[in-house]
């Protein structure tokens, strides 16, 4: 006759479970986070910045202050990662805009002014 497990090993089996669930959509949830800074970090990213910056001339394309340098300004998600994960690297979904426009933004989608 097989004999069942105690109920203290059953509840840190199913207590476990529980905690490996969440782990797993705490991972699920900042893929697509990391993805983009591995991607914003590399050689391709900041040559994308430099590129981006030179075509809008300084100046931020969403409040229209010239600002003096490149690391004044953010890679922006036009389309916000937390309801778009898939277009964390999509080049047609990102844009330059200054440091606080990027904040004022946060999740909002606004499309890029041309």
């Amino acid at each position: 006759m097989q004999q069942s497990k105690p109920d203290w090993i059953q509840q840190s089996f199913h207590q476990l479970q529980k905690y490996q669930d969440l782990a797993a959509k705490i991972r699920h949830k900042y893929r697509p986070r990391r993805r983009f800074e591995r991607w914003r970090d590399s050689q391709d990213g900041q040559a994308w910045k430099q590129q981006q910056f030179n075509r809008i001339q300084g100046i931020c394309p969403d409040c229209g202050h010239q600002l003096p340098a490149i690391a004044h300004f953010q890679i922006d998600h036009i389309k916000p990662l937390k309801t778009h994960p898939d277009l964390a690297t999509d080049l047609s979904n990102l844009q330059l805009l200054c440091g606080p426009c990027n904040q004022r933004k946060a999740c909002q989608i606004k499309p890029p002014k041309k």
